[in-house]
């Protein structure tokens, strides 16, 4: 897989900051998460505020940043992530899911997507903060409906997704932002930068395949 340096204009689908990468690139992953590290989510059942620095203040912390429950593109990928919680948790990685909506909790629960914590915020700017980027709405659903996940097209149409793998000096180690409805993050790359066994599903080898079929650069190796 190439290793993508994230950049200030945050054109990069993913990136991967390793020990090897250059002085400048990991200064530029630590200021990425000082932008949001103060600010403030809430705990979905009890509404409790917790600074977002507090997820990764006692070790490495997965960051999955959501547009809505209802979404079938956000259900897709919590569905996948999912799979790699408890090798996760095993290792005291903290697993969170962020999303900037509550509608559609129930139905999100019901499906049982996502065994992490859960939490929302209204602020929208921190998705900002983070380079998550708006797109126009697209409707393609090659693997959601593939694998019966339902939802919904309502709320922030525009909103794309993001996911993080942070250390608890704030450093991210992985980092995906999505630059389409069809994208989602690679699962076997987050294993691997949280060292943790990942054999693969049926629905991430078609994220692959379909990532190929569309000359998706996350997708190649080298």
């Amino acid at each position: 897989m190439t290793l993508l340096q994230p950049s200030n204009e945050y054109k990069a689908t993913e990136a991967v900051c390793l020990s090897s990468v250059v002085d400048n690139t990991v200064e530029d992953c630590l200021k990425i998460m000082d932008k949001i590290a103060s600010k403030e989510v809430n705990e979905l059942d009890s509404g409790e505020a917790v600074e977002i620095s507090s997820f990764w203040s006692k070790g490495t912390c997965l960051l999955i940043f959501l547009r809505r429950f209802g979404c079938r593109v956000c259900a897709h990928h919590t569905m996948l992530l999912n799979e790699l919680l408890p090798a996760l948790m095993q290792r005291h990685i903290r697993c969170v899911a962020i999303v900037q909506e509550k509608e559609g909790i129930e139905d999100f629960k019901v499906q049982n997507l996502w065994n992490g914590e859960l939490f929302y915020t209204l602020d929208k700017s921190i998705y900002a903060d983070l380079g998550i980027q708006s797109s126009l709405f697209c409707k393609k659903s090659y693997t959601m409906e593939a694998n019966s996940i339902f939802g919904d097209f309502h709320g922030d149409m525009y909103k794309l997704c993001g996911v993080f793998v942070v250390d608890e000096t704030g450093q991210c180690l992985y980092e995906f932002r999505q630059n389409g409805f069809t994208v989602s993050p690679d699962v076997q790359t987050i294993a691997r930068v949280c060292n943790v066994p990942y054999n693969g599903s049926s629905a991430d080898e078609e994220n692959c395949q379909h990532k190929k079929n569309n000359n998706d650069p996350s997708s190649s190796t080298s």
